[in-house]
């Protein structure tokens, strides 16, 4: 283990450590959330897998960690993980439709994302977008899934321009397929979902908000 690997894992320690644990983690976490994914950044200057070693511990971690409200969003918006790579991973994990909580934090990260701090495009989320269109026709769609695509079309309009994939998501795109088309389709059939799922009544407040 080189000396820059072992002071990574020091790093991403403590980074969970300081952060707490739960759906809600106390407010004075995110000041050392931040500088810890600054540290992380710092090391990745002098070390090119930096990336690759915090993805694929993330991937291959327990539920908490995965899933945690202030690390997982804080890694996505430096861009220590990339989300179209994060999209891919969770899209597969919540396929199934029987990963409710896998489902309910993929609904809030994607408002974090593309709503709230605006950090990436809805192009850059086409895979997990599309899964959760396919819950969205469910007998039980994830908590806050309608709003948020009601926000969506409030915040972005038709989307348009802002469906153009950012960063890492751009580059992948490469000559292929467009991400922007995708992700548009997705959002189009959550919305027909929940649509002709017609409620009788509001869906409850997101906790999040």
């Amino acid at each position: 283990m080189t000396a820059g690997t072992y002071h990574l894992q020091t790093v991403v320690k403590r980074l969970y450590e300081q952060a707490g644990t739960g759906s809600a983690p106390p407010a004075s976490s995110r000041v050392f959330t931040l500088a810890n994914v600054q540290l992380i950044l710092a090391i990745g200057q002098a070390c090119k897998k930096v990336s690759r070693f915090v993805t694929d511990m993330l991937f291959y971690s327990d539920e908490e960690r995965k899933l945690h409200p202030e690390v997982t969003p804080a890694l996505l918006a430096a861009g220590v993980v990339s989300m179209p790579e994060l999209s891919s991973h969770m899209a597969s994990a919540i396929a199934s439709g029987s990963n409710r909580a896998a489902a309910a934090f993929c609904v809030r990260l994607l408002r974090t994302a593309l709503l709230d701090d605006r950090f990436c495009a809805p192009a850059d989320a086409s895979e997990l977008l599309a899964a959760l269109g396919k819950l969205a026709s469910g007998s039980n769609p994830p908590e806050g899934l309608r709003r948020l695509v009601e926000d969506m079309g409030r915040a972005l309009g038709p989307l348009g321009p802002n469906l153009l994939p950012t960063g890492a998501g751009a580059a992948a795109a490469g000559g292929g397929a467009v991400p922007g088309a995708a992700a548009a389709a997705a959002v189009a059939d959550i919305r027909t979902a929940v649509a002709a799922r017609a409620p009788s009544a509001a869906e409850p407040a997101d906790p999040a908000q």
